[in-house]
């Protein structure tokens, strides 16, 4: 009897997935207009619909599936500039899945296997993504899946997001500064202006259970942070503190660009504490000089207001009075 050569329903199904792949790449590097944008967010809620009752189902590789449809939104999120209003369209997608896989499990208790978002994938997939990028050193591609990491992060989509903030902080400011480091720096900035509350909730709510190494992230912190005695490989205040402080050295950058960037990530944690009314050392004392700056440009400018972008705030602030000796908050 004559082997057959007709594929297997698993081969046929791996093709499947191949061709959508490619064909999803092709169309997410021209996202020229909104229609495009719109046809997009359709076209990844429509395989959200069956990869999602697939996986509740435990469906036969149904974890290939989410992988696929993680990666939809991960190179989406890419193409997206940081600013258009689409992140926001394509970050309530995904919590509008996560919606949609609770809901569909309440709704068919007999007919779906036990699981849990978490279980489902996306926090590695988003990792993976960012480990690939990394490798092409795209900074404005970074910027753009960074936006799309800290607002998911932010709202709630994952906790385990956190390895992901803490891995992009750690290759932008805990390892030598060199062109490589330099790469990640706006992303990093981006992050600390958008998900700074989610970072310093976690360690206040975080449960007491056992977690696996690849959850934590990292392994070590950078070899920098290593040297100032910080070794947390979680988020932490001291190693929020490191950040902060190398934000501060970083803006002294020769580059104006690199030392802008940096000023911003810097001045994005002194307004996470403030706002947050914690004691962290030296935003106080910062927060003094600062609106004694401003206070006088008021009165030479004779304008009615002042921001900020119009005096030169020094960011030493954070560590010396105005006489210029150490002081405590």
């Amino acid at each position: 009897m004559s082997t057959s050569t007709f594929p297997t329903e698993k081969a046929r199904v791996a093709d499947f997935r191949h061709q959508v792949t490619q064909s999803f790449e092709a169309d997410a590097r021209y996202l020229a207009t909104e229609t495009d944008k719109i046809d997009q967010l359709v076209s990844i809620q429509s395989f959200a619909l069956k990869f999602i009752k697939d996986a509740a189902r435990q469906s036969p590789e149904y974890q290939e599936g989410l992988k696929l449809l993680w990666h939809m939104f991960c190179i989406t999120a890419q193409t997206l500039h940081q600013e258009d209003s689409f992140q926001d369209s394509l970050v309530s997608l995904l919590l509008w899945t996560k919606e949609y896989d609770s809901l569909y499990r309440q709704l068919h208790p007999n007919e779906v296997a036990d699981g849990s978002w978490k279980g489902y994938g996306f926090a590695g997939e988003l990792q993976s993504s960012w480990e690939q990028l990394s490798t092409q050193k795209d900074v404005s591609k970074m910027c753009n899946l960074a936006m799309f990491s800290a607002k998911c992060f932010a709202i709630g989509v994952s906790d385990d997001i956190e390895r992901t903030a803490t891995w992009v902080m750690r290759n932008a400011l805990e390892t030598e500064e060199d062109t490589d480091a330099l790469v990640y720096l706006p992303s990093a900035v981006i992050l600390v202006q958008n998900c700074a509350f989610k970072l310093f909730s976690l360690p206040l709510m975080r449960l007491q259970v056992t977690r696996s190494p690849e959850e934590d992230g990292p392994e070590t912190t950078g070899v920098m942070a290593q040297k100032a005695d910080i070794h947390e490989v979680r988020f932490s205040q001291s190693r929020w503190l490191y950040w902060r402080r190398r934000f501060q050295e970083i803006s002294r950058h020769y580059d104006p660009t690199v030392a802008a960037q940096a000023k911003e990530g810097f001045m994005a944690m002194i307004s996470c504490g403030r706002l947050l009314d914690l004691s962290v050392l030296g935003e106080v004392r910062f927060e003094k000089h600062l609106q004694q700056a401003m206070w006088e440009e008021l009165k030479r400018s004779g304008k009615e207001s002042v921001d900020g972008d119009e005096i030169d705030i020094n960011l030493d602030w954070v560590d010396v009075d105005a006489e210029g000796e150490p002081q405590q908050d």
